[in-house]
């Protein structure tokens, strides 16, 4: 299923992407789809892992009843502690 959502791009950024949507004939949001398979696909196992962990804390969030911005929101907080404990280790 696919979702709504906005980009927000520079001017030639946008020409760029109207210039390939129209040589390759496939739509501009077909392209920053493309774009963004192509970037999960140089994402280390930990960063894999990463985000398979997020989507497993969200399905848990909407089973409890706690909305999905609520449980991101816990997420990348403890994250930004778990790296400033790390950096702290380092020390």
């Amino acid at each position: 299923m696919l979702k709504r959502t906005t980009v927000y791009l520079e001017e030639t950024e946008v020409e760029t992407l109207k210039k390939i949507s129209f040589i390759q004939s496939v739509s501009m949001a077909e392209l920053i789809r493309r774009g963004i398979q192509e970037l999960c696909k140089t994402f280390s196992k930990e960063q894999k892992e990463a985000l398979s962990a997020l989507g497993d804390i969200k399905d848990g969030a909407k089973k409890a009843g706690i909305t999905s911005k609520t449980a991101m929101s816990a997420a990348l907080k403890a994250q930004k502690e778990a790296r400033r404990e790390r950096k702290a280790v380092r020390r």
